[in-house]
């Protein structure tokens, strides 16, 4: 049975939720899955943060700290795939959530870096999010971008 790309992007994006009190920091969560082969199997990820600390004065006692995204989703799940398939890339707001209870979507288009894995990866298609109302559809084959209404 084939899964609709919304239900997909609802399989990232539940992967993306925070699972530790650092992941609570950031603003917006990527998820990813990623399906290869005729066979239908499933790869996920998110992004993975470290935590960088920056004195902002060094007679300050006090350390701010800055989140960075050490790994992209899409770069995790490009490593577990084989070459072909399509990836599902969601980024949900940290913000509430709809008032029906669904995740509110945000602009997901893979990075430039992230793209040049993707094409050598030879992936078909990847779908992102944009908005709770349309999605992205990326060819890496012919490098174009389609946006669609769901």
């Amino acid at each position: 049975m084939k899964s609709s790309v919304r239900d997909m992007f609802e399989i990232a994006a539940r992967i993306s939720e925070p699972r530790t009190d650092d992941d609570y920091i950031k603003n917006y969560w990527f998820g990813c899955v990623g399906i290869r082969g005729a066979d239908d199997v499933m790869v996920v990820s998110k992004n993975l943060s470290v935590n960088l600390y920056i004195p902002e004065n060094r007679h300050d006692p006090l350390k701010i700290y800055q989140k960075i995204a050490s790994t992209h989703a899409e770069s995790r799940v490009l490593k577990k795939m084989s070459t072909g398939g399509n990836l599902y890339v969601a980024r949900i707001s940290k913000g509430p959530f709809l008032k029906n209870g669904e995740y509110k979507y945000l602009m997901a288009r893979p990075c430039n870096m992230c793209e040049q894995a993707i094409k050598s990866k030879k992936v078909e298609r990847v779908y992102y999010t944009v908005s709770n109302k349309q999605f992205g559809i990326f060819y890496p084959k012919q490098n174009r971008d389609v946006v669609c209404d769901y």
